[in-house]
């Protein structure tokens, strides 16, 4: 990809030094707010936490619809002050939910939207910074201007959305870079690579080409690992995905705190059920030998699928 197409004008103003910061200039433009009038829905599926994390600090009003059980709309219902709150019913797994949101959007007529775990603290922007200890890495933007990152900042989106139009047209899912991965600066203005990293729990989805496709989320019960087993179908289908290396988001530990989506699988012990959604996955997804596919222990501890990026990356070069 021509990296020179992402950068926008920036209207004639001061030129900043990084990719991120003359598009984050750029989306304030009339231009950009001409062909992007709005951010799009941000979707969240929440159990359990009708306070949930991704509400502190938002910084104004954005799209945020979020998505729950309808026996536990009460809990969810003072929501509705600043957001949509759209009850579901028929769903007892989290790949169950992610699907109802993606036949929503697709009814309503949304050719894209955002889809956030409601444990995401944070989404931001990327350049690089000095750290107290005088080192220069990529940090996100607040941390540059000496705010907390925590909140939804909604630049980042506007950035992600600039982005998404100048992928490859076959790229059906996105997502930026999580935290603890992102500090290195061979991210600084780097290619976007496609089918070269995970996309989960803070993503967008092109909603029309994923229907067109005819991909949708499945029930945990079946494929285990519901956002892994749809960026795989994805990938083996012959469509894309991307991380786009100027974004970042950021979230706790899997099972660090109570609530959640997975909250409501039946496993109490998190080492049992990522145990029993490895086997979902490799029987009725991927197969036992697939070479895409592999099994990594995670950073909390647990055994859980490893997606083949070389492999990914070699069979898109390919198409």
């Amino acid at each position: 990809m021509d990296m020179r197409v992402l950068y926008g004008s920036t209207g004639g103003g001061r030129l900043t030094v990084y990719r991120s910061q003359r598009i984050a200039i750029y989306t304030q433009s009339k231009q950009f707010r001409k062909s992007h009038p709005e951010i799009w829905p941000i979707c969240i599926p929440s159990y359990n936490r009708p306070h949930p994390k991704v509400l502190d600090s938002v910084i104004e009003e954005l799209p945020l619809v979020f998505f729950v059980r309808r026996e536990q709309l009460p809990q969810y219902k003072y929501l509705r002050k600043r957001f949509r709150v759209i009850p579901i019913d028929g769903v007892t797994n989290i790949g169950e939910t992610r699907a109802k949101i993606l036949k929503w959007a697709h009814v309503k007529g949304y050719e894209h939207i955002f889809m956030l775990d409601d444990d995401i603290s944070s989404v931001d922007y990327l350049y690089p910074g000095e750290t107290r200890g005088g080192n220069t890495c990529m940090r996100a933007s607040r941390l540059n201007e000496g705010l907390p990152l925590k909140g939804l900042n909604p630049t980042a989106f506007r950035i992600w959305q600039h982005f998404v139009d100048r992928l490859d047209p076959d790229t059906v899912l996105t997502a930026p870079l999580y935290r603890p991965d992102s500090w290195h600066m061979k991210y600084k203005d780097a290619d976007i690579k496609y089918n070269s990293g995970p996309v989960i729990q803070c993503i967008h989805l092109n909603v029309s080409s994923l229907y067109k496709a005819g991909i949708t989320y499945k029930s945990s019960d079946i494929v285990g690992n519901e956002d892994i087993a749809i960026q795989f179908e994805a990938m083996e289908s012959g469509l894309k995905t991307a991380v786009i290396t100027d974004l970042v988001y950021d979230c706790p530990p899997i099972n660090s705190h109570s609530g959640g989506c997975e909250n409501a699988s039946g496993y109490a012990d998190p080492n049992e059920r990522y145990k029993k959604y490895c086997k979902l996955f490799l029987k009725n997804v991927s197969g036992k030998n697939h070479p895409g596919v592999g099994l990594k222990v995670s950073r909390a501890g647990f055994k859980n699928i490893k997606l083949n990026w070389k492999y990914w990356r070699a069979l898109n070069e390919k198409v």
